[in-house]
This record gives structure tokens, sequence and C-alpha cells, in this order.
């Protein structure tokens, strides 16, 4: 747990930037519209956890488990089959 917490700095700014990587002149829309799902999907999560909230902790884990399972169906079902998720040398810009 702590690794992981440890690690998070360095795998969220680089998981963005590989993500843009491949968008070329349209970069400042993709970094736009990355951030609006950012904020807004802790909005959501935040609200889903007040509303569950019953001075016990398993609201908090069943938000964090339902993100799982989100990002797992966003995994299996939006990127098609047999791809494997695009990982390189990013080229400079021209």
């Amino acid at each position: 747990m702590r690794f992981r917490r440890a690690t998070i700095g360095f795998t969220f700014p680089n998981s963005t930037a590989l993500a843009m990587s491949q968008q070329g002149k349209r970069a400042g829309s993709a970094s736009a519209l990355l951030g609006t799902l950012q904020y807004s999907l802790a909005t959501i999560s935040s609200v889903l956890v007040a509303r569950l909230h019953d001075g016990g902790p398993w609201s908090m884990a069943a938000v964090i488990g339902g993100c799982g399972v989100l990002a797992w169906c966003a995994r299996r079902f939006i990127v098609p089959a047999g791809r494997a998720p695009s990982a390189g040398v990013v080229e400079p810009l021209d």
C-alpha cells in the first residue's frame, strides 16, 4: 500500500502524457477534456461517498470498488480486442 501511494505521483502524470502523446495538434482539447473528466468523476465520487456515508468506512470502500469495476469495464469493452495499449517513444511535434 505504501509503495502504491509513493509511486502514484509518477504514474498519474506519465499516464496522462502517454494518453495525449498521439493527439498532435489536438493536444490542448484533449488536455481540457481529460481535466474535465477527472474533476467530474471526482465530484460524482465524493457525492456518492457523502450520500452513502453511515459512519463507517464502507461507503468509501464501495465507491473505490465501483470505480475499479468501471475502469475494468472501460478497458475491456472500449479498447478493441487484440490491441495492446500503445506505449513507446514519443516523437517531438513539429
